[in-house]
Order: C-alpha cells, then sequence, then structure tokens
C-alpha cells in the first residue's frame, strides 16, 4: 500500500494560521523553513513536512519519526530500511507519498510553456519525435518528464542517472537489476504527477489535506489513478 498526501495553496496562509501550522514543527525545521525568502518556497516545505507527518502517522508511526530524518550521499531523505518516503513540490501543488518494504519515488510539475530546444539532451530521438506527433506536446513532454524523475527519486542516486538512459515500456522501467512500476496521478488539468516503485501492482489511498485555516484538515480524495500505457 502506497499513502498519498496532497495538498495545494493559491496564495499565502494568514499569519495567524501560519503561526498554528509551524507549531507542530520542531524548532529546527522551523528555522529551516524561515530560510526561505519566497513565500512560496517557504509554503512548500513547511507543507511538506506537514504532510509526511500525517503520511507517518497514516501507517501508525509517531509524527515525531521526522525528527529521525537522514540522507544519503545523493541528498535523498529516508527514515530507516522498512520505510521509505518521497515529497516533490511544483507551483502550488506539494505531495508525499510513504511506503513500507519497498522503494518510492513521486515526481509532480505544473506543465508551463517552455523551449523543447533547451531540453534536447534529456529524451532520445524517438521520445521527441513522439512528443512532437502527439495531440499535446507540451502535455506529453512533462507526463514523460515526471515519469522518469520519479524513478530518479525513487533510485535515490541523484544526478548520476542520465535521463537518456531510463527507457518506459508501458509501465515498467528495468534499471539497476530492478523492475520499477510506473502509476500517473491526473490531479489537475494543469499538472503532471507519476510515482515509481518497487511493488508489482500497488495500491493507492490519497488524501487531500487542507491547510488554510490553520489546522489540519484532510478528506480521502477520489482522482484518476492509473497505470501508463504510453506515455504519449
Amino acid at each position: 500500500m502506497i499513502h498519498l498526501f496532497f495538498t495545494r495553496f493559491d496564495k499565502p496562509i494568514s499569519s495567524d494560521n501560519w503561526s498554528r501550522l509551524q507549531e507542530y514543527l520542531s524548532p529546527e525545521l522551523r528555522k529551516k523553513s524561515n530560510s526561505y525568502r519566497k513565500w512560496e518556497d517557504q509554503h512548500a516545505f513547511v507543507l511538506g513536512r506537514l504532510l509526511l507527518m500525517e503520511c507517518l502517522n497514516e501507517i501508525g508511526i509517531s509524527k515525531n519519526a521526522i525528527l529521525d530524518i537522514k540522507y544519503n550521499e545523493f541528498g535523498k531523505p529516508f527514515l530507516n530500511n522498512d520505510i521509505d518516503f518521497n515529497i516533490s513540490h511544483s507551483g502550488n501543488f506539494v505531495i508525499c507519498a510513504i511506503a513500507q518494504k519497498a522503494k518510492l519515488g513521486i515526481d509532480i510539475e505544473v506543465i508551463t510553456p517552455i523551449d523543447f530546444k533547451d531540453y534536447n539532451y534529456i529524451l532520445t530521438a524517438e521520445e521527441w519525435q513522439k512528443i512532437h506527433l502527439s495531440e499535446d506536446p507540451l502535455k506529453s513532454f512533462f507526463r514523460l518528464w515526471t515519469m522518469k524523475e520519479s524513478l530518479i527519486k525513487a533510485v535515490g542516486n541523484g544526478l548520476s542517472i542520465p535521463l537518456l538512459d531510463i527507457t518506459i515500456h508501458n509501465n515498467k522501467v528495468l534499471y539497476d537489476n530492478k523492475s520499477w512500476n510506473l502509476t500517473e496521478l491526473v490531479l489537475s488539468e494543469n499538472c503532471c504527477a507519476s510515482v515509481a516503485t518497487t511493488i508489482a501492482n500497488p495500491n493507492f489511498l490519497f488524501f487531500e489535506v487542507d491547510y488554510s485555516s490553520g489546522f489540519i484538515e484532510k478528506k480521502i480524495i477520489q482522482t484518476n489513478i492509473k497505470k501508463i500505457e504510453s506515455p504519449f
């Protein structure tokens, strides 16, 4: 089972409500959050940690376990050998995934106009051809991007994995002698999100959380979670 917690923010949370949310964090995390100059970055950091605390609580682990987070040599955070989690944010979206006895990675990207020429180095000629022939080339690009990024985050070796080396066949990727399964999350028309995991046929429990009031209000949401037949 993969637990997913998701939130969005369209504007800054009021100062009073923001103070309430920061009370859930340790002094160290509050200090780090205050180091961000842009409010968007500060919100993404704090809300990501709050989502992780909800993930931990959902699988029966103390929220205080967030204080035990360590980082591997490539900067991927981890707790212990039995729990893997991942946080991603883009624009006003923040999402966190957690699983036990499995590896996972998640990536979310807001669809924004780009110059494809700036990204020639990350995709194969065949992938670019399929993107340009697709019904919506921009969305196809971001779908493929999040699929590859979710795998990189799951493996946890940072930028040492060239995106060109990641080839997707239906909903699977073979990398480092492991078969990774890809699942696409359809959360909004203006974003793409994917999960990569070692779980063969993952089940998902998905919550959306509203932090705007300064309190944690969560609900199970219905979203389109599907195996990836093709990113194009």
